[in-house]
């Protein structure tokens, strides 16, 4: 109940600003929220990566909110004091990549915690969230003022941003790596079907010239 309820929530302050600006402002919806981040080992590792990476991402829908529908410094100020930044990612990465987000059950009848649409939902808000950190960094400054960042924070979304421009390095190799095999399979096949196609001709041509000779024996 609790996993269905907190994507309902996410569906919802994600389409409805209002609704956004009450949880995000709640002195008891947010230390709530952080509460369910913070899970540990109480159901067990599955329901940990649901139930953390849920609310993790109910959090990022309200950190990527609108300066004026929510404090978004003082949400971000609370997710890395508490958590931390890369961490707060990780809890959204490892609820993507979990095997009932990924590979749900196909067979009728059989339950299914997520489909494709919520997974697709949840890789957008986490892109757009990982936007917004970096965002935050780059134009919020650091001290001086309430808008501000603090150095740890920062020093937070730095880590953050390496670690994106590694994770960027890491996939543009692998799609140089996925292409060269592309372009040597396509070579491979190409070269086995001009081979057959030539073996072909030769068999056409040796079985046309027999049909000459038995028609010229015929002929005489």
């Amino acid at each position: 109940a609790l996993v269905a309820a907190l994507k309902v929530l996410a569906y919802w302050l994600a389409h409805c600003p209002a609704a956004l600006s009450k949880f995000a402002g709640s002195a008891v919806m947010v230390p709530r929220a952080m509460e369910l981040i913070l899970l540990g080992e109480v159901r067990g590792a599955f329901y940990r990566v649901q139930v953390e990476g849920l609310a993790s991402l109910v959090m990022g829908i309200c950190i990527n909110a609108e300066k004026d529908i929510a404090d978004v410094p003082m949400l971000m100020e609370l997710v890395a004091n508490r958590i931390g930044i890369e961490e707060f990612q990780n809890k959204i990465e490892r609820l993507f990549r979990s095997e009932a987000l990924q590979r749900p059950p196909r067979a009728r009848g059989a339950f299914r915690w997520h489909n494709g649409k919520f997974r697709h939902f949840v890789r957008e808000q986490q892109q757009a969230v990982q936007r917004r950190l970096i965002q935050l960094y780059v134009s919020g400054g650091v001290g001086g003022g309430s808008s501000a960042l603090s150095e740890d924070v920062a020093d937070q979304y730095k880590q953050l941003i390496r670690v994106q421009d590694v994770k960027f390095r890491e996939v543009q190799k692998e799609n140089e790596q996925l292409r060269a095999e592309v372009e040597a399979f396509m070579r491979r096949s190409l070269q086995a079907s001009s081979a057959a196609l030539v073996e072909r001709l030769e068999v056409m041509t040796k079985e046309n010239e027999a049909l000459h000779r038995e028609v010229e024996q015929l002929e005489e």
